[in-house]
């Protein structure tokens, strides 16, 4: 009996190991995966999630009381919110390092199923809704301050964001702007100033007007201890303020 059970035992052992998923990256692949995990890469997929973070709040940033929503705003909404869905797996697999909040961005984004659906939120489901965006968006910029201290150390922060401004992150090719972020669409004054007069120390205005250099100063800085942020209020006021593209605001 002794025997038997010995040789039992071995053959499933035999079978276990026959079972056994043998997995191995192309070359091909090794290399894309390389490329994925590089620094300078890991820092434009932070920063285009939260550009995209940023454009998902200007659609609550306004007072909506009594706004009429079109179906090209919902339409716009829904896009956004379908890219930072696609793009949260990667962002959060990308940042695991640094970043923990992932199922936070998914319940943030479970909240706002629609535009009309946050305007008719009862206030305290609506600032629940904001607080939350903010807590994210203060980690999403920490977590890529961690990322840009890890370049080279003889770079500014400015220069460091520079090198990297025209960079696409792998894995996007092929994928179209979000309507809100296209060159035909214009930044709003009364949502920028709403911004500032928030957020202003934290730069968010700057983020929204897809100006994230000057965003990250004013992020790192306390809106350049408040210098910074007063002049971005009377820029905004006299209507001076331009986008990332050099365009006034509506």
């Amino acid at each position: 009996m002794a025997s038997i059970t010995s040789k039992g035992g071995g053959g499933k052992k035999h079978l276990a190991a026959d079972k056994q998923v043998r997995f191995s990256l192309t070359k091909d692949q090794k290399i894309y995966v390389e490329e994925l995990v590089r620094l300078d890469n890991r820092i434009v997929v932070c920063r285009e999630y939260i550009t995209l973070w940023m454009e998902f709040f200007r659609f609550f940033a306004e007072d909506l009381a009594e706004k009429e929503i079109s179906p090209a705003e919902e339409k716009a909404f829904f896009q956004v919110m379908t890219q930072l869905a696609r793009k949260q797996f990667l962002f959060v697999e990308l940042m695991a390092d640094k970043f923990e909040r992932g199922n936070d961005i998914i319940n943030v984004l479970g909240m706002a199923v629609s535009i009309a659906h946050i305007q008719t939120m009862p206030e305290n489901t609506r600032s629940k809704l904001e607080l939350d965006w903010h807590s994210l968006f203060l980690d999403m910029n920490k977590t890529l301050g961690r990322l840009v201290r890890q370049l080279p150390g003889n770079m500014t922060l400015a220069q460091a964001l520079d090198s990297l401004k025209d960079q696409q992150a792998l894995g996007a090719q092929g994928e179209g702007a979000a309507p809100a972020m296209k060159g035909s669409n214009l930044k709003s004054k009364k949502g920028t100033l709403a911004l500032a007069l928030l957020f202003g120390f934290l730069g968010v205005h700057m983020f929204y007007l897809g100006r994230s250099q000057a965003g990250l100063v004013r992020l790192v800085t306390a809106g350049g201890l408040g210098l910074l942020w007063l002049f971005d209020l009377y820029t905004i006021l006299t209507g001076k303020m331009v986008d990332g593209q050099g365009r006034q605001l509506i």
